[in-house]
């Protein structure tokens, strides 16, 4: 075909229009591809030709260059451009593009948001919180910035924030279902059970093979103690997608907590078989595995957990807990692999060395109380008459502040909160968050009820957030974290010939 050169003619350039407006997007292909052989100087056509491309997800970075080249005054196509560099993950490139865009175009809400997404990619969080507000500044109502706003918020831990602005791009666009998702996440880790639930199912009733909602859905079910359902919705994930590690791994947790722990074993044992460095598989598996009475094969699987994930705080308390059940561990290992746990928990944390308590003798003794077991549960019940006495006998000398680690309540839950002066959910929470939370209470004494038990919250022990620290009740030998200053016992828990 001879080229022509020139600009394109208006009736070709508003058949090109019409046919994108049309959806019409493989014919705009074929149309355009062949115009940019006549016309190679026009950036319109490029532009369009580029646009057909990057619709049915082609690779078109090629005519996009081109039309950025023969249009340098389009704000558009450099924020195309952008995209399409982002997709290939050449993020310095994507984010020149899309400041190019808005260099020519200030107000261009949508090369704000694309610019907040590569921002967010190339790890500048604050940045891309910037451009989000930026792009909500111009255009309140674009529901992917209030979308991807949240997700930025989520990860900054602001999950309030983020709660709200998912809320605000569902108000929106009642058909975005990763927003129905991601809220139905911020609900969950602040505790708000049904309206996660209630959040996961919109998503799965707008997108039905949304693999990622079910299985988020059943996380919110077990947490509620739903486990039949719980069940039901992870056969549906791998009925989705049958090569989803983490849903088979869940699905296990489910049929564990509905005691169904041979099934359970199956499933942990299909996930690592998916997935063989999938550490918190073979670290569940260890737990259904010791549930059912078989600890060499326990052992072995916390242990090739801490293969897969030597800094697995998880597993290496799992294994401690399982000495406690064997007879035949010398106590040189037990010590041994409890320190190792201590080192573990300390090269994390920033430890604290010095407090603000007031020093004042006379004033109330601020006693923090964590533990997952703030319920119907044997630390519970222990718990409830010894705060019980303290909040009747002692309120004029001491203040209890408690610090679930459990989403779990019930009326025994609500008898232990009333004999508290604060009470503050620590589910969600980073072990940095929780121990700034119980610096800021000023406690003085902070109490460890769960040891290697489940829900506890050792690691953040290792911040040292109160200036005396000790472990009680909810285990019987040494966590191994060296900021806890103190384990109480008695000659029944704690023999003399053991106390080393």
């Amino acid at each position: 075909m001879e080229k022509q050169g020139g600009a394109l003619p208006q009736p070709e350039f508003i058949e090109l229009v019409a046919l994108f407006n049309a959806g019409r997007y493989v014919e705009l292909e074929q149309r355009a591809g062949s115009l940019v052989a006549r016309y190679p100087d026009s950036g319109l056509v490029w532009k369009l030709y580029a646009a057909s491309l990057q619709v049915q997800a082609k690779q078109g970075l090629l005519a996009m260059q081109k039309a950025a080249e023969l249009l340098p005054g389009d704000a558009e196509v450099h924020s195309n451009l952008g995209v399409a560099l982002k997709k290939l993950g050449r993020l310095d490139e994507a984010v020149a593009s899309y400041r190019r865009a808005l260099a020519i175009e200030p107000n261009y809400a949508k090369a704000h948001g694309n610019l907040g997404n590569a921002l967010m990619e190339s790890g500048l969080r604050d940045e891309a919180v910037a451009s989000y507000r930026r792009a909500l500044a111009i255009e309140p109502n674009f529901a992917e910035a209030h979308f991807s706003l949240g997700i930025a918020l989520t990860r900054s831990g602001s999950r309030d924030e983020a709660a709200a602005s998912f809320r605000r791009a569902v108000e929106i666009n009642p058909n975005h279902a990763e927003a129905h998702n991601n809220l139905g996440v911020a609900l969950l880790e602040s505790g708000q059970l049904d309206e996660a639930v209630a959040s996961y199912r919109r998503a799965v009733g707008i997108k039905a093979d949304y693999a990622e909602a079910h299985n988020n859905l059943g996380i919110a079910l077990i947490n509620s103690r739903r486990f039949d359902e719980a069940v039901a919705s992870y056969r549906r994930v791998v009925e989705i997608n049958p090569n989803y590690a983490e849903a088979h791994g869940n699905l296990g947790i489910a049929l564990m907590e509905s005691g169904q722990v041979d099934e359970a074993v199956a499933s942990y044992r299909r996930a690592v078989g998916i997935n063989p460095n999938y550490a918190e598989a073979h670290n569940n598996l260890g737990i259904a595995l010791q549930e059912s009475g078989r600890l060499d094969d326990a052992m072995a699987s916390y242990r090739r957990a801490l293969e897969v994930s030597p800094e697995y705080a998880d597993a290496h308390s799992n294994l401690l807990f399982l000495h406690s059940f064997r007879s035949d561990q010398p106590a040189e290992l037990l010590m041994s692999d409890a320190r190792g746990y201590g080192h573990l928990v300390a090269r994390r944390a920033a430890t604290c060395r010095a407090w603000e308590n007031s020093p004042v003798g006379e004033r109330c003794l601020r006693v923090g109380l964590v533990s997952g077991d703030f319920q119907s549960h044997p630390v519970g019940y222990f718990v409830e008459g010894i705060v019980g006495a303290l909040a009747s006998h002692f309120s004029d000398r001491i203040e209890l502040f408690a610090y679930p680690s459990h989403y779990r309540t019930d009326a025994l839950t609500e008898r232990i909160k009333g004999c508290c002066r604060g009470w503050y959910s620590a589910v969600g929470l980073s072990d940095e968050h929780l121990a700034r939370r119980i610096r800021e209470d000023r406690i003085d004494i902070l109490i460890d009820l769960s040891g290697h038990t489940a829900h506890n919250r050792l690691p953040m022990f290792a911040w040292k957030p109160a200036p005396v620290q000790v472990s009680w009740l909810g285990y019987f030998a040494t966590t191994g974290v060296a900021e806890i200053d103190y384990f109480i016992a008695d000659p029944w828990t704690l023999p003399k010939s053991e106390e080393a």
